[in-house]
């Protein structure tokens, strides 16, 4: 889907949200078409995720604990 398609306001949140940067990546990958930058941006974003998430996790889980 393209960002044109959004209403001006959501248009910037769209395009750099991290979701739409995995979908491109996957999309590039299914499709068999070369784009080494938009996977490597994708797995960075899922990267950053699960990291961020997960010492929040470690964090939650540890006063819990106590």
């Amino acid at each position: 889907m393209s960002v044109d398609m959004f209403p001006g306001w959501l248009q910037p949140a769209v395009r750099y949200s991290p979701v739409s940067v995995v979908i491109d990546g996957q999309r590039h990958l299914t499709s068999g078409t070369t784009a080494a930058s938009t996977v490597a941006v994708a797995f960075g974003w899922c990267l950053a995720i699960v990291i961020v998430f997960g010492i929040l996790d470690v964090r939650a889980f540890q006063k819990v604990r106590k």
